[in-house]
C-alpha cells in the first residue's frame, strides 16, 4: 500500500507517492493498493490542475536557467524557472484540496469535457487513456469516502431483520453475532478504539482491507440494515462522485461465443 501526499507544507506543494504518512499537515489520498494505481491517479488530478511536477527544492539557489519540461509544456505551473506568483499558485492548491476533499467534479468535470472533445473528434484511444486516468481518480476518491465515513461514524451497532448484526468501532469489527442471538453486555460498544471523527490522520496501511471488507459488506446489506446506535454520523451531504465505469456492449441477439 502507497499513499499519495500533496505537500502543503512546502511553498509550493506538489504531489507525490510516499508509503509513510509524514508530515501531519500535508494532504493524503489513501491507502491505495500499489504505486502503478497511485501515479494513475495523480496523472489524473495533473490533467485538471497544473500543480508543479519537478522536485527542485524551490529557493533562490535552486531556481534553474530554463522550466522544467513539463512547464515548458504548458500543462504545469511550476516556480523551478522563478516567475510564479505565490498567491496565484495558492488558487490551483486551494482548487486541488477542495477536489480531493468536498468537490469531486473540481477534478473530474475537466476529465470529462476532454472525453468528449476526444471522442468527437474520433481519438478513441486517447479518449480511452483519459478515461482510464479518470476512472482511477473517481475510483480513488470514492474508496476514500467510504473510509472517512466509517472512521467519522465512531461506534455503531448494526442490525438485521433475522437478529444477526455487528459492532464497529470507526469502521472496525468489533463483534458479531448470529441470527437468533443477543450480544451480551461486555463493554465492547462502550469503549472506543479510536476517538469519533478523527479523520485527520491518514488510515494506518494495515486497517485498510478491513475497512474495504466492512463497507462492502455495509453497501451489499444496506437496505436492510438497522442502525441502533451510532455515536458519530453515518451519512454524507457531500456531492456524489462520477462514475467514468464503461458501458457495457450489448450483445446481439443470437450471438454466440467461439
Amino acid at each position: 500500500y502507497v499513499y499519495i501526499r500533496l505537500t502543503l507544507h512546502e511553498a509550493y506543494p506538489r504531489l507525490s507517492i510516499v508509503k509513510g504518512t509524514g508530515h501531519k499537515g500535508d494532504l493524503h489520498l489513501g491507502p491505495l493498493p500499489s504505486r502503478s494505481a497511485a501515479q494513475r491517479v495523480i496523472d489524473a488530478i495533473h490533467s485538471s490542475v497544473p500543480l508543479r511536477r519537478c522536485t527542485t527544492r524551490v529557493s533562490a539557489r535552486s531556481m534553474r536557467d530554463a522550466p522544467c519540461t513539463a512547464a515548458q509544456l504548458g500543462v504545469a505551473l511550476c516556480p523551478c524557472a522563478g516567475g510564479v506568483d505565490p498567491a496565484e499558485y495558492a488558487l490551483i492548491v486551494d482548487r486541488a484540496v477542495r477536489g480531493l476533499t468536498v468537490e469531486p467534479d473540481l477534478l473530474l468535470a475537466p476529465l470529462m469535457d476532454r472525453l468528449a472533445v476526444l471522442s468527437a473528434e474520433e481519438r478513441f484511444e486517447e479518449a480511452a487513456d483519459v478515461r482510464d486516468r479518470a476512472a482511477a481518480l473517481s475510483s480513488a476518491l470514492r474508496r476514500q469516502r467510504r473510509f472517512d465515513l466509517l472512521r467519522r461514524a465512531g461506534r455503531v451497532r448494526l442490525e438485521l431483520p433475522d437478529g444477526s448484526g455487528a459492532d464497529l468501532d470507526s469502521g472496525r469489527l468489533v463483534r458479531a453475532w448470529g441470527a437468533g442471538s443477543r450480544p451480551e453486555p461486555d463493554g465492547s460498544c462502550d469503549d472506543a478504539l479510536f476517538a469519533p471523527g478523527d479523520t485527520v490522520s491518514p488510515l494506518d496501511r494495515e486497517l485498510a482491507d478491513e475497512l474495504s471488507c466492512v463497507a462492502a459488506w455495509l453497501d451489499r446489506c444496506a437496505h436492510e440494515l438497522t442502525i441502533t446506535h451510532c455515536e458519530g454520523e453515518l451519512a454524507s451531504s457531500l456531492p456524489a462522485v462520477r462514475s467514468f465505469t464503461p458501458r457495457r456492449t450489448p450483445v446481439l441477439s443470437g450471438a454466440r461465443d467461439h
